[in-house]
């Protein structure tokens, strides 16, 4: 064997040898990281809660896209100025809650007009915007 190669091959095993107790000391310094889900950090009450997916243009006035998810709490109360999903004529849409009553954009206000029944369907807890 040249003095190269038994060169070379001292170096690979000094450098696997090394990297090996890197590894090793790496391991026992750093604790284990939790596994962290999504269910976990937000949605508080699984039994309560949708996740609804963005479908309209209109959502854009709010800042959505098609293709965001909003996870919906069927049971929370909501805050002023809070999105929130509505019932209308068997139909969700998504609306701003303000003062007790329920704010939506003019196209949907004139199908809400025409509407026999307006129920709160759920308070949008939190947005997962799609890229």
């Amino acid at each position: 064997m040249s003095d190269l190669s038994l060169s070379q091959s001292l170096f690979a095993q000094s450098t696997s040898i090394a990297a090996l107790r890197l590894s090793s000391a790496s391991k026992s310094a750093i604790p284990e990281p939790s596994r962290v889900t999504l269910d976990n950090l937000l949605i508080s009450k699984p039994a309560s809660t949708i996740i609804y997916p963005v479908r309209s243009l209109s959502a854009a006035q709010y800042g959505l896209k098609l293709g965001d998810l909003l996870i919906v709490d069927r049971e929370a109360v909501p805050n002023t100025d809070q999105l929130v999903i509505v019932l209308a004529n068997d139909e969700l849409l998504i609306s701003r809650y303000e003062n007790q009553l329920i704010h939506t954009h003019s196209k949907v206000t004139d199908e809400i007009d025409n509407v026999t029944k307006l129920h709160l369907y759920g308070v949008v807890t939190y947005i997962i915007c799609k890229q």
